[in-house]
């Protein structure tokens, strides 16, 4: 299943050893650069390799409602 990852690093290092791994990976790569985001969806890591879902928000509808909106 195509996605992205988007995660918090524990150490500024490990951080800036993945940002130029991605910009020299993006720089390489030929295909198409726009995506559609359908849905997001929010885990967490339960072991290693382990995830839980927390919560999936569809993209493109109403999620939440304002106080004007009732």
């Amino acid at each position: 299943m195509p996605h992205l990852t988007i995660v918090k690093m524990s150490a500024e290092d490990q951080a800036q050893h993945a940002y130029r791994v991605a910009r020299t990976r993006w720089a390489e790569f030929d295909e198409g650069r726009c995506i559609e985001i359908r849905d997001l969806a929010f885990v967490r890591e339960a072991a290693q390799n382990k995830w839980i879902d927390l919560a999936g928000i569809p993209l493109g509808s109403q999620v939440a409602r304002t106080t004007r909106d009732r």
